[in-house]
């Protein structure tokens, strides 16, 4: 492709993908991918892109072709003041900052900060890289309030292993959050924070990979994420085929609310693969989904769910993870449903915590692979209290193994209150169905298989 021109259909793709790609009154006879004719003023070259440009420099269409200010995108040159400067160039009205195929390498952070309505959009994964080439570069970072911004069509990372540095961060400010990203067809690979959002609102995330191919490289959380309110992940996969990622896969943290996962995958995480965390001093996270999710291969528990309320796991996969298939330690209103636990190291479900537990319709089969009748399909501890069993099958069935699972079902008796235990199909365990426990008023164990 030639650099000072783009194809008519990379343009009109990029176009119609833009978020407010306005044209500046005046400037519509400007070249294709390059400063107009009629301006003399060199744009700024801050790596921190703090300001708008007043005379900025447009392009058919609002595209503004990086190669056009100066980056070569060969894979030798640091392309960073370059990069900064064709973002220093889009006005306020907004436009497409494109990078043709190429290796851009930056020795320095790409800082947007306070933007709107600005689209980055690459030529593919394979195509376009955007590349981290030193300690502490975070390739793409924003802050401040930034609000309608595309990010299409690129890879970030890196081809060594940094100590410090990440693909995509997105920081606004707790007063007012940044608001509707578009993020799509995008590839962190790695780097050691792949990816970081905070105050961030009312965003879509879709065809995400984060990538590890270099053992060790990511150290910190694959996807961390708080603070953020109403986000939908849709076809995001964290994989790592150079041993297992450095911490958790997933963690959506403290103050989050409606955060929403559609068929997306953990692989491979160095501790749990799903984590609902909480810290010291916040709310756990609220109002979360998680549809068709994936838990594979992870070094502890494929998830795990603490201090959380109204959360919701439905028909997920829980397999051969070394820990418990789905964990839940704290909160309140949490339902697993209509999902798999396969083949872990410990229980398939296990619950410790927490009040109005409900575990409806799932299948827990050949897990205490750590141990030969350790552990079981369904494990409640002590003192938790409202929790419904309901139509589960529980049982060492799916692979023509010997039985591992010690009961289908075991609950604790201590503390432990209005339970129900109903419906549920407890065959082919190495003790028995249920592990009995003592009487109470408020316990309902009946119409059970063993």
């Amino acid at each position: 492709m030639d650099d000072g021109i783009i194809s008519r259909r990379t343009l009109l793709a990029a176009a119609a993908g833009a978020v407010g790609a306005a044209v500046p009154p005046g400037l519509i006879g400007a070249g294709v991918g390059g400063p107009p004719v009629n301006e003399g003023n060199a744009p700024p070259v801050s790596v921190d892109v703090t300001q708008q440009s007043r005379d900025a420099n447009a392009s058919l269409f609002g595209v503004y072709n990086v190669k056009a200010y100066g980056a070569a995108g060969d894979g030798v040159k640091d392309d960073a003041a370059a990069i900064a400067a064709t973002i220093a160039a889009v006005p306020k009205q907004g436009g497409i900052v494109y990078f043709p195929p190429g290796v851009y390498l930056l020795n320095s952070s790409i800082t947007v900060h306070a933007r709107t309505d600005l689209s980055f959009v690459g030529a593919g994964v394979s195509a376009t890289r955007l590349q981290m080439n030193a300690n502490g570069v975070t390739v793409l970072s924003f802050t401040g309030v930034c609000s309608r911004i595309a990010i299409r069509d690129v890879w970030l990372g890196a081809v060594d292993a940094f100590t410090s540095g990440g693909c995509l961060s997105i920081i606004g400010t707790s007063a007012a959050h940044s608001d509707s990203f578009v993020i799509d067809n995008v590839r962190l690979q790695n780097t050691p924070a792949p990816w970081f959002a905070e105050y961030l609102d009312n965003s879509q995330i879709r065809n995400v990979r984060v990538m590890q191919t270099i053992a060790g490289a990511v150290k910190n959380v694959a996807m961390l994420m708080s603070s953020c309110v109403s986000n939908t992940f849709a076809e995001v996969v964290m994989l790592s085929t150079a041993g297992q990622f450095g911490s958790e896969g997933v963690r959506v943290d403290y103050d989050c609310d409606t955060i929403v996962f559609i068929n997306s995958q953990v692989l491979h995480a160095g501790t749990v693969g799903w984590r609902c965390a909480q810290t010291g001093g916040h709310t756990g996270p609220r109002l979360c989904r998680f549809t068709n999710c994936y838990a594979e291969s992870c070094s502890s528990s494929g998830w795990l769910i603490q201090a959380a309320r109204d959360v919701r796991l439905s028909a997920c996969h829980a397999a051969v993870n070394r820990g418990h298939g789905f964990e839940v330690t704290g909160g309140d209103s949490i339902a697993v449903n209509d999902s798999l636990s396969l083949s872990n190291g410990k229980h398939g479900i296990v619950v410790t915590g927490g009040t109005g537990v409900i575990l409806n319709g799932n299948t827990c089969s050949n897990n205490s692979q750590e141990a030969n009748l350790a552990y079981c399909g369904i494990q409640i501890g002590k003192n938790v209290t409202g929790i419904r069993i309901v139509n589960n099958r529980c049982g060492d069935f799916i692979f023509p193994s010997a039985n591992k699972q010690k009961y289908g079902i075991a609950v604790g008796s201590a503390g432990t209150d209005r339970v129900v235990v109903v419906g549920n199909d407890l065959q082919g365990n190495g003790a028995r169905g249920i592990d009995d426990f003592p009487p109470s008023a408020n316990k309902i164990v009946t119409g059970n298989v063993a």
